[in-house]
């Protein structure tokens, strides 16, 4: 048989399908014993015509199929989406009754109905041969080597007479469409290479217009996975996965540093409501513009892992490109767009693990609400369609935990689906994408020992789950619009969001007072932030712990403070200082809390720095009129803030010190003498030389601790104290840090810096004890000028003690 050029083909007479179980199930609904099958899915066919002339017919066929993929038989019902351009009869005859345009014609067996069959009415460009599926003996493949587009290989039956030059149509189901540039001849047919072209130019005039709802469309697991995946569509759009043999290497695309981490097992769950809309015209006058759109929810409910071993580190991707879900649009308008959904997961961990393992196993479902796309018309122009919410419901999380002494986990983990819309356009090597996205969920964890929390005054360890979105218009936008001859330069939207969900228990330590005298009572406060209170709907608190230590003693657990109501959120204690030495004691506090705690119990410090110092009054000396024992050493604290601008002498200088937990020892030799033995200094120094040749020196530190007084050692602490008989006292002192200024003056390089740390300006006096003896209490504010050029602001406080 002969292809048409231009001209109506025979009719195809309707096929009646008749199949031995239908013809059982018949015989059994005789005998009453056989309950009636249900049907799975209407199949038309051929999914697609293209009719070319006024009153021409075609015919379709629907193959009923049952759950299991057997046919039946059943009464098949047919409608046509527009009856003015094509109607079709009880039989699926198609007839065309108008001029241009695209019809949807379905077919519906009890309740079910098919995707639907696109019937075109066009004008192909003069002399085009109209080739229907008989006609082909091997469809389309890409010719190895060729490229923009990659020229098509068929093989057609002898009978067919194609000539270099020649323009050939799919008129039926397959998508074919472009000029012939090769034919060879052979025994088994004619091969013929062609050359894609776009829609409009194979036609004069064309309307295509496509309004489908993908969910019938079904779920095709990607390339070997269909040996090792179960499917089961459970309703219309919605189709349940699992591996047989587990998400390993077979499947997953990794990369990055580490190789102790791997993603386990995947089921999924994948709901597709999409929605695909296509409008397209050339070489008539169409009041509708150019538009194509997708419209709809893509959800996907996965359950997977992460296990990341001891001595982990660096960064680990891994992606799996699961299923696919074509839609079935073929023929002409395949011609202009074909959709194509794919489905993956992608999991991702990256940090660093000490001493410790982690597996991490999230159930959640993450999908998106689209409206993308875009629509063209020549007189309004452009406009494009980038709505992306984002679907979440909230996951259940896992998690193993091992937690050695010493050990520190700095890790986060992503587990979510991949996805997107892709056009499948003849001649591309890979479908192009317009939509694509990654949505899931990032478990967070930031972990270590509370004696590592409470050293750094900025850490504290936490954990958070968050929400992550990577959404866009893909990058091949501009591809598809080339396609369409539509001459636009559109830029793609993108979003990137991450949503916090739920966080680790976090609150503040206060205490009721931070200077007491021996024997007092110091209240000590847990106020938790209600809005973390709960994780994932459940209240995440098992108990307070409070830590304490003393001057520079490494912190020890002081005291557990048990839940004594529900959802609480306030915590108490009491601090009793009987008995206690003298100085300054630091507390910090942590809250173990009930989901990391079921598998490893690991103390989180409620705030970056829950830091409270309280400083107990100790007699620094006593009988100044008679001889003085050796006393418990005593704290203060200081500040100075130093300006000079460069007026005097051509340089300008900035610096701002804090010193705390200043510990004093009382001499041996001299008790009216008291030597600085440790600090805590915190500086900042900018110094400016502004001559003939301007530079800089600049050196900074934060909650540096010294205790240290050898000058041979690195960085050491030096200062002094003088008790004068008349009560009144003096002193100066300093922390020495080698190597820590920015030199960029006297040859460049690193710098040692000498940072003040305090002087007595109006001699603080000391106080009586009410006992014969003396404490050094009170406080000196003061600001001097430096040389005419610059002001030198001091606070040097001691405890404030009553008298006894």
């Amino acid at each position: 048989m002969n292809p048409a050029r231009h001209g109506p083909r025979e009719p195809i007479r309707s096929l009646a399908i008749i199949s031995l179980a239908g013809v059982a199930l018949a015989l059994g609904g005789c005998s009453g014993g056989v309950a009636p099958t249900r049907v799975g899915r209407v199949v038309i066919r051929p999914g697609a015509l293209l009719l070319t002339t006024e009153g021409e017919t075609a015919n379709l066929t629907a193959e009923v199929l049952d759950a299991a993929g057997n046919t039946i038989e059943a009464e098949v019902t047919w409608s046509s989406s527009d009856p003015q351009l094509v109607s079709v009869n009880p039989e699926g005859e198609v007839t065309v009754t108008g001029p241009l345009g695209t019809a949807q014609v379905t077919a519906t067996a009890k309740g079910v109905t098919a995707f639907p069959a696109t019937v075109v009415v066009a004008k192909p460009v003069d002399g085009a041969i109209l080739l229907h599926d008989e006609d082909v003996i091997s469809a389309s493949v890409g010719v190895e080597g060729t490229s923009d587009p990659v020229r098509q290989r068929i093989v057609l039956r002898p009978e067919v007479d194609p000539q270099p030059g020649d323009v050939i149509i799919g008129a039926e189901e397959l998508t074919i469409g472009g000029v012939i540039e090769t034919v060879i001849p052979n025994d088994g047919g004619t091969e013929v290479v062609y050359r894609p072209l776009p829609p409009q130019e194979l036609f004069e005039q064309l309307i295509v217009d496509v309004d489908v709802d993908a969910s019938t469309a079904p779920v095709v697991p990607v390339g070997e996975l269909a040996d090792d995946v179960t499917l089961h569509v459970e309703a219309p759009g919605v189709t349940s996965a699992s591996l047989r043999e587990g998400l390993d290497g077979k499947f997953l695309t990794c990369k990055g540093e580490a190789t102790y981490a791997s993603i386990t097992g995947l089921n999924t769950t994948i709901e597709n409501g999409i929605h695909f809309r296509l409008h397209f015209s050339d070489g008539v006058a169409d009041p509708e513009p150019t538009l194509l759109l997708v419209t709809g929810k893509l959800v996907q409910k996965i359950s997977s892992g992460l296990s990341i071993k001891a001595g982990y580190t660096g960064t680990y991707t891994c992606k799996a490109d699961l299923f696919n879900i074509p839609l079935p649009i073929s023929g002409v308008a395949a011609l202009v767009a074909k959709p194509v959904i794919p489905i993956g997961v992608v999991g991702s961990v990256s940090g660093s693990i000490t001493a410790a393992g982690l597996t991490v196993t999230v159930e959640s479902t993450d999908g998106l609400e689209l409206d993308a796309g875009f629509t063209y018309d020549p007189t309004d122009g452009f406009d494009l369609h980038d709505g992306f919410d984002r679907i979440h419901e909230g996951p259940n999380l896992v998690l193993d935990l091992v937690t050695p002494a010493g050990y520190r986990v700095g890790a986060s983990g992503f587990v979510g689906l991949a996805s997107g819309v892709g056009l499948d356009i003849l001649g591309r090597e890979e479908p192009l994408g317009i939509v694509q996205a990654q949505v899931g969920v990032q478990q967070s964890f930031d972990l270590a020992s509370p004696e590592a929390q409470a050293a750094s005054a900025a850490y504290a360890s936490a954990y958070d789950l968050s929400l992550l979105a990577n959404v866009g218009i893909g990058t091949d936008l501009k591809d598809v619009l080339s396609w369409l001859g539509i001459g636009i330069s559109a830029q793609g939207a993108q979003i990137q969001a991450s949503q916090p969900w739920s966080k680790s228990p976090t609150g503040k330590l206060t205490a009721s007072a931070t200077s007491a005298s021996p024997g007092e009572q110091v209240h000590l406060h847990v106020k938790l932030d209600a809005e973390n209170l709960t994780y994932l709907t459940h209240y995440n608190v098992s108990k307070i712990e409070i830590y304490r230590a003393f001057g520079s003693e490494e912190p020890t657990l002081f005291r557990t403070i048990e839940l004594s109501q529900s959802n609480q959120s306030d915590f108490d204690t009491v601090w009793d200082t009987t008995g206690e030495e003298g100085g300054d004691y630091h507390f910090y506090a942590f809250v173990v809390d009930d989901l990391l705690a079921k598998v490893a119990e690991v103390p989180l410090e409620v705030d970056g720095n829950s830091e409270v110092i309280v400083q107990l009054g100790g007699a620094c000396m006593a009988g100044l009129t008679e001889a003085i024992t050796q006393a418990s050493a005593c704290s203060g604290t200081t500040t100075e803030d130093y300006q000079q601008g460069p007026e005097g002498n051509g340089i300008a200088i900035e610096r701002h010190t804090a010193g705390s937990g200043l510990v004093w020892e009382q001499d041996s030799e001299n008790p009216l003498m008291f030597n600085l033995t440790e600090a805590t200094v915190t500086w900042t120094e900018e110094i400016e030389y502004t001559g003939s040749q301007p530079c800089f020196i600049t050196s900074s530190g934060t909650g540096e601790r010294v205790a240290n007084t050898d000058p041979e050692a690195g960085a050491y602490v030096s200062g002094v104290i003088i008790v004068q008989e008349d009560g009144t006292y003096f002193g100066t002192g300093y922390v020495f840090m080698p190597d820590v200024a920015d030199d960029g003056c006297f040859g460049g390089g690193r710098a040692d810096v000498t940072v003040p740390l305090f002087t007595t300006g109006s001699n603080p006096t000391l106080q009586s004890d009410g006992s014969g003896g003396s404490y050094l209490v009170g406080s000196s504010d003061f600001t001097t000028p430096v040389g005419g050029v610059g002001t030198d602001t001091w606070s040097f406080h001691f405890p404030d003690l009553p008298p006894r």
